[in-house]
């Protein structure tokens, strides 16, 4: 009977191994070279995930296999994705001038000022399509890179490998950003990392280095309410103590060490947006967790775990620099705010339709206030507003709508699975969503290569776990 059923799922998985393990080492390679945020790297990788999806498409083709379970049952939230890469190719296409003013007052106006340099024939919607080609072209990396994760990851075993290549890559992170920020003179290929006041890893920018750190702390701690045993070993706060000293004194402590490691590096990176954003999911979903399952519930065992964990790295590595960044927090602010008040106003001359993926920078400085003009920003620092000046009303509903159908089966498994490793992974994808989501209200880490593809990858992975057979279940879901 085993062996009928061994077999049985050899039949019917779809997706190659080779293909599966070029995944994982395309995610472990993306923070590397800066975030990925350079021509080069980010060509790189969307070539790499581009021929990854092309194999898989001619693999499926050529055996007249069916598409994955996962893809038909998310089928309208990813055609609403589609849709949404669509409509930024359609903001690429040339207009006449009096199609371009009923689309787009705005920009024909804007147009029309400039006729003696650019003429007045045909103009898309995006002010500068060279920027929005480069950014569709990261986008649709990205849906693919959350297609492929629907796709590759397709069993428990696989599931549970790319949790662990995830914290493994923020363990490796977090070690290079605290050995550059303790360390003297030190470089690691590209990266100068010696003698800094802030810990970024590989990443120049300590913000997105912060971020990433949330996503593999969110997983850590994921795995870590994966391996409680909740067999009676009591209730209230006596049980809650007694299942983390079964964890403490197990080979699972390797995770205490790992969270401790990852929640330094935190700090030490002194990032406020990514660690008020992280503390604001962890509470959001253990919060979730105990008022559908109870106090009983591994979301409640996770509460003390987070606070005590973050409080001892706090303690170990010292969190001063951090709390000195809190107290600059209102001066900083209101530069932020008067950026966003100028976005707001570019929202209002083109609702709609907007001015093109990667147009923002291009069109601020002309609506830039004397108290603004000190610097040049590429990014709004809130990719909420960014999108909708990028994007219009439009953008952002297709977007939106599709993300809120995504989060709807997130939150509708995570109240109802009962499987440990289902409950896990889920409590890791929302944790590192929700720590994202915040954070881009203050930040760009959306427009990080690296940090918006492990965003994806987290969905996707999510995804998988709302799907995944039972460890007990005989069906099968995602092609296993």
């Amino acid at each position: 009977m085993k062996q009928h059923k061994k077999h049985s799922d050899r039949l019917r998985r779809d997706a190659p191994r080779p293909l599966f393990i070029l995944y994982l080492f395309l995610i472990a390679w993306l923070p590397i070279p800066l975030g990925s945020n350079r021509v080069w790297a980010w060509s790189l990788f969307e070539v790499a995930i581009c021929l990854l999806a092309g194999v898989w498409l001619v693999y499926i083709l050529t055996r007249k296999l069916s598409l994955p379970e996962a893809l038909i049952r998310l089928k309208i939230p990813l055609l609403l994705l589609g849709a949404w890469i669509l409509y930024q190719w359609l903001q690429l296409v040339p207009l006449p001038l009096a199609m371009l003013e009923f689309f787009s007052p705005s920009t024909a106006a804007l147009i029309a000022s400039a006729e003696p340099v650019i003429g007045t024939g045909w103009h898309p919607i995006s002010m500068d399509p060279g920027s929005s080609l480069a950014g569709i072209l990261k986008n649709t990396a990205y849906l693919l890179m959350l297609v492929m994760t629907l796709i590759l990851v397709d069993s428990r075993k696989r599931l549970r490998t790319l949790m662990i290549l995830l914290l493994c890559v923020g363990l490796g992170e977090a070690l290079l950003g605290i050995a550059g920020y303790y360390g003297n003179g030190l470089t690691l290929f590209w990266v100068e990392t010696g003698g800094t006041s802030r810990a970024h890893g590989t990443y120049p920018n300590p913000n997105h280095f912060g971020a990433l750190l949330s996503i593999s702390i969110s997983v850590t701690l994921g795995l870590l309410l994966t391996s409680m045993n909740l067999l009676r070993e009591g209730k209230g706060m006596r049980g809650i103590l007694i299942r983390w000293l079964s964890v403490v004194l197990s080979p699972r402590a390797v995770l205490i060490v790992a969270l401790v490691t990852m929640f330094g590096a935190l700090y030490l990176s002194n990032s406020r947006g990514a660690s008020l954003s992280l503390f604001f999911s962890l509470l959001l979903v253990i919060a979730f967790g105990i008022y559908r399952h109870g106090w009983q519930s591994r979301e409640a065992a996770m509460l003390p775990v987070a606070l005590l964990l973050s409080l001892g790295a706090a303690l170990f590595m010292g969190a001063g620099r951090l709390m000195e960044r809190f107290l600059l927090f209102q001066a900083e602010s209101e530069e932020r705010l008067i950026i966003w008040q100028t976005t707001l106003e570019m929202v209002s001359d083109y609702p709609v339709f907007g001015i093109g993926e990667g147009g923002f920078q291009w069109l601020f400085p002309v609506y830039e206030t004397v108290e603004s003009s000190s610097a040049w920003y590429k990014y709004a620092h809130n990719d909420y507003l960014e999108l909708l000046v990028n994007q219009g009303i439009v953008g952002a509903l297709l977007l939106g709508g599709a993300m809120m159908l995504l989060l709807r089966h997130l939150f509708s498994s995570f109240s109802a699975r009962r499987d440990p490793l289902v409950r896990g992974v889920l409590f890791a994808a929302l944790s590192a969503i929700f720590s994202f989501l915040v954070h881009a209200l203050f930040d760009f880490n959306f427009h990080i290569p690296a940090n918006a593809a492990w965003f994806h990858v987290m969905l996707g992975a999510g995804l998988v776990a709302c799907y995944l057979p039972s460890r007990h279940s005989h069906s099968h879901v995602a092609s296993v």
